[in-house]
């Protein structure tokens, strides 16, 4: 009889810290894949991590977007030489995105003055001034194809 009793409160104990113990794996992972969530600032903060220029960032406003299509869920801009800014935008929609660049992509094909470096990675879009050394931007976007998976 006391075996029994012995083995069924082993047996319990062990049922009840397994059930227990679970939990705390499932919420390292939720942490985690919230940790590595990628939003607008935390590849600007990657981009300063990595000696990057993101002075003077800003949220933009409708006026910032100027004639081009307001479309995205997030857009912020900083300087990264002198008077020569970056604009990074967020999307939910992938269409959207595409919409975006293109547009860039298209003005800089119309007229050289309006030329500006593009590149899309996941659901966000960079879009520098043209008169940014080429280089420099690469690295930008390094940084992004690090850090988006």
């Amino acid at each position: 009889m006391k075996i029994k009793l012995l083995s069924a409160t082993i047996l319990s104990t062990t049922l009840l810290l397994t059930a227990c113990g679970g939990n705390e794996g499932k919420n390292d992972a939720q942490t985690e894949q919230k940790q590595k969530e990628v939003t607008i600032d935390t590849l600007i903060k990657s981009f300063d991590d990595k000696g990057l220029s993101v002075k003077d960032v800003k949220k933009m406003s409708h006026e910032d977007f100027g004639p081009a299509p307001m479309k995205s869920k997030e857009a912020k801009q900083f300087v990264v030489e002198k008077d020569m800014n970056a604009r990074l935008f967020y999307y939910d929609n992938e269409n959207d995105l595409k919409e975006m660049k293109k547009y860039y992509d298209q003005l800089g094909k119309e007229s050289a003055m309006l030329f500006s470096h593009t590149y899309a990675k996941g659901k966000f879009l960079i879009q520098a001034n043209g008169s940014i050394d080429e280089k420099v931007f690469k690295k930008y976007t390094d940084v992004m194809d690090k850090e988006i998976k």
